[in-house]
Parts: structure tokens; sequence; C-alpha cells
């Protein structure tokens, strides 16, 4: 049973919410990927990519695609105007590799450099903080032609042609980098099981590890490419590997079997993805974690890869913070589920959603790490929301009891247990494709009609939203990625950002020529 101190009501009080102070710092935003969001697939001189590939091929031709998507490439700059509207001053999105680049690193393409160019800027001008994430399972199937993508060493030195464009290109306005998104669900989906792009197949879960190993080096090669050759600590560059990662809870916390084995399921993830990127190797109680997790299947019983000396150099302090990815926890039964979620339902429900959770991840990652977090994602997907007319979607209950309980488990964290989170990414900031599918609406705004043909796209603010830009207004949390006296440069303005915020009190408000809700 959970402790009684560890359950959070459904709502707070303002006397409550306002008593936090500007002692503590926190900022938050949203996220989004290049291949989930923008569309656009074959424009302005943009490559095939392994998605492109894999979901035009016959053998998924009847699956749903992100030929068009929320159309994000050409709506970017309205979707940006948003964050002000909320307070957001932190805005995630990745760069397609195949938009900048052609044959896989032979040539580089103009229109879609200038795409990025111009998200920066207006992600700038927005008065948010970019974080650009490198490498969202967007490959150009070029390089998957020829040398297999992540099942090849080749990876590490094309990778860095590609890293040292975006370094030259953006870095001037990019300071928050994350190299490669979930390294084992992009190693594990698409080069082992082969369930997405680019669907390369081996029937081992050592494939899986041996990939995970490979991002590492990658990684720290990436980071070291920074620090040599562009100054990366002087510029105030950051860099960070987002994981996703479950918080492993004993049912009984008093069954000594039990918490043991959710502190060896912890470890032998959550440590076995930063233990190289802060130690420069694995700690030996990572080392037998994985050793004994049976979740390595046909590699149960052996040790993670070794690194060399070198290696070990690269990799030790190669992340600047923890960059968590977190959606839901693992152990609990049923009835101690906050909500149903409705992420991956009905085939895969794999979403437990317990906002102790979060709270608790980042209480483990701070104690055995000892620096800054950023929650990279978070987020849900109700169920059934695929199914509801707009206006049900717009006040959909579920949603906005999630993100009642998950900001203040954070703000737990931050004001109780003294933990620096320092910022929380929504994912997403659209409901988007997610991957293979769009009835798994993880959007703060919903897209009308998304994967349908002719759909409007228009853009609807979901009620809960605005119950967390009203949360955070109120918060008054001092905002440690902008001050009020710097100044970021794009390429085509120079803007003074601040952090903004806007009170929400209720009533209706109009987007785009929608209704959208009223703030519960």
């Amino acid at each position: 049973m959970r402790p009684a101190s560890l359950l959070i009501g459904a709502a707070l009080s303002a006397t409550t919410i306002a008593a936090a102070s500007s002692q503590f710092s926190f900022a938050w935003g949203f996220g989004g990927s290049a291949y989930q969001t923008e569309g656009a697939w074959d424009v302005d001189g943009k490559d095939v990519g392994v998605q492109d590939y894999f979901y035009h091929s016959s053998a998924h031709s009847s699956s749903p695609n992100a030929d068009t998507t929320t159309d994000q490439y050409h709506k970017y700059a309205s979707d940006l105007s948003l964050l002000p509207t909320f307070g957001a001053t932190l805005y995630r999105f990745s760069v397609s590799w195949p938009r900048v680049m052609s044959n896989c690193t032979q040539g580089t393409i103009q229109k879609g450099i200038d795409f990025y160019n111009s998200m920066i800027d207006s992600v700038i001008s927005n008065g948010a903080v970019p974080f650009l994430t490198m490498y969202h399972w967007d490959m150009p199937q070029a390089c998957f032609n020829q040398f297999q993508g992540f099942v090849s060493d080749t990876i590490i030195d094309e990778f860095l042609v590609y890293a040292d464009l975006l370094f030259k290109t953006f870095g001037d306005r990019v300071q928050y980098w994350l190299t490669v998104n979930e390294a084992e669900s992009n190693c594990k989906f698409g080069f082992q099981q082969g369930r997405l792009a680019p669907g390369y197949v081996n029937n081992t879960y050592q494939a899986t590890i041996d990939c995970v190993h490979r991002t590492h080096k990658l990684h720290a090669a990436v980071v070291n490419l920074a620090k040599t050759k562009y100054n990366a600590t002087a510029r105030g560059w950051k860099f960070g590997f987002p994981s996703n990662v479950n918080w492993n809870e004993p049912a009984d916390s008093t069954n000594a079997t039990q918490v043991a084995y959710a502190d060896a399921q912890n470890l032998a993830y959550a440590a076995w993805y930063h233990d190289p990127l802060v130690f420069g190797t694995y700690k030996d109680d990572t080392i037998a974690a994985f050793i004994g997790n049976a979740g390595n299947l046909d590699a149960a019983g052996t040790a993670p890869p070794s690194f060399s000396a070198d290696e070990q150099q690269l990799l030790a302090g190669s992340v600047d913070f923890i960059s968590m990815n977190y959606y839901s926890t693992s152990g609990l039964p049923t009835s101690e589920e906050d909500v149903v979620s409705g992420a991956g339902c009905p085939n895969n429900c794999w979403q437990f959603v317990w906002a102790q959770g979060i709270r608790k991840m980042a209480n483990w990652y701070y104690s055995r790490y000892g620096i800054d977090i950023i929650v990279t994602e978070v987020g849900f997907a109700a169920l059934g929301e695929s199914n509801l007319t707009i206006s049900e979607v717009v006040v959909e209950p579920t949603r906005l009891t999630f993100w009642k309980g998950h900001v203040a488990a954070l703000a737990q964290a931050v004001e109780e247990d003294r933990i620096p989170v320092k910022g929380m990414l929504i994912w997403s900031l659209l409901d988007n494709f997610e991957w293979g599918y769009y009835d798994q609406k993880f959007g703060a705004v919903a897209v009308v009609g998304l994967g349908t043909s002719g759909g409007s796209l228009e853009r609807v603010v979901k009620n809960s939203t605005y119950w967390i830009a009203d949360y955070y207004s109120q918060k008054n949390y001092a905002n440690p990625f902008i001050t009020a006296t710097s100044t970021n440069t794009s390429k085509t303005v120079s803007t003074k950002t601040t952090s903004s915020s806007v009170g929400l009190g209720g009533g209706l408000t109009m987007l785009g020529g929608a209704l959208v809700g009223l703030l519960l």
C-alpha cells in the first residue's frame, strides 16, 4: 500500500499554489518531433527518410503514415505563437536528417536548413528556449541502404558529419541539444524487432543491447565534437540523452522481495541508459541488475558490453542534465492507477498512470547522479479520444485528472524534496502521428481531422492545457532558462526574451474560429 502522505488530491487550493516563490526555479513548455508533426514529406528537396520508405512500402501501404500529419512544416509559425499565450518558455523539436542532408551525408539541402532556421527564430521570438533533438528516428534511407544505420559502427562517423552541420548552422541560437531520442526504443523497434522503421529484423535482444552500446558511443563522440571544435562549454551548450523510463514501484512496500525486484528493475533500465554518460562506465549494482534482468530475454545472464579506457574518458560527464522521458509506473495493481489511460489500447495498453511515479523517478535520478533533471517528455492519451467529437475532446475529464496529479507531483519534487527538476516538456504540443496510429491523442492542442483525408487540421486547445497554464502562472517560479537581461539572437530578428505568463480564469476562448473549452 502507498503511504497516505504520497497520495495527491485532484484539486489544489489557490493558497497552496501561490505558496511557491521565486526561490524555486522551474520552466515548462512543449515538445514534438519532425516526422510526427511536419508532413511535407517530399517538398523543397527533402530526401527520402526511413520513415517515408517504411510506411510507403507494400508491407505497410494500408497503415496510416505521416505524409501530411499536422502539416507543421507550413503551420509552425501559428503553432509557435501559442507558446506565449500559455506562458510556456521551452520548446523541443527535432531536425529531420533527410530534410537537411541528401544521400545520407553527401550534400546539404538549403531549403530544409532555411526551414529550421525560421523555426528556431520563431521559437525565440515567441519567448521560448529551443531544445533541438538531433535524432528522433528520422534517418535518411540512403544511410540505411549504405551501411544499415545503427546496426553498424559506421553510423558514428556519418552522424558526426550530420551533427557538425547542425552545430555550425544552428549553434548560434541553440544551447540545449538532445542527441538520440530513446535509444532502447529506437534500437529495439527499428533495428531488432522491425516493428518500426527502417524495419530491420534480428531475432535476438542482444542486437538491441549492442545497438544501445553503439548509441552511447555515438553520443559521446557528438559531445566531444561540440567541445573540441565548437567550444561548447564556453558557449554554454548543454547536452542530454532522452531516455524512456518507467518508475518501478513494489505493490507492497513491506515485502522485501518486491522491493528488491523494483530496485533492480530501475537499475536495469534507468542506470543502463545513464551510468556510462555520467560515470564513464557501469557501476557494479547496474551490472548485477542487468545480468539478472529477465527482460533481456536471450541476453539475460550476460553483462552489458564494456567500454575501452578511451571511450570511458569521452563518455564520463557527457550529459549536463538527466533527460527524462516519463509516462508510466510498473509493479502496482490496477486498483492503484490514478486514471485509466488509452495509450496503445485496446491491443497494447502500455501506460499505467500513477502521478507519484514521476516524483519518485526524479528523486531516484538525483540520488544516483546528483545533476539537474529536465523532464523532456511526459504526456497522456485518453481512452477512446479518437471517437469523441471535438467539443468532447476539449473537456475530456481524465486528461485533466492526469495533469493535476503530475504537475503537483513535480511541484513536490521541486519544493518539498528539493530535487533540481529544472523543466518539463509536455508531450506533445499537438496531437500527431504516433508511429502507425492516429488514435493516441497526446496533444495539448487537438488537430481537427488529423489522419483523415481532407481534414481541416484546425488547432483547438484542450481545457487541461489552460489549467496547466493557469497553475504555473500562479506558481511564480524563477525561470532557470531565461532571465530578464538575457538576449537571444535570431537569424532574422534580435529578440529580448523574458518569461511570460497568462492568468486564465475560465470562460470561452476563440482559436482559429473554433470554440475551445471552459477551464474546469
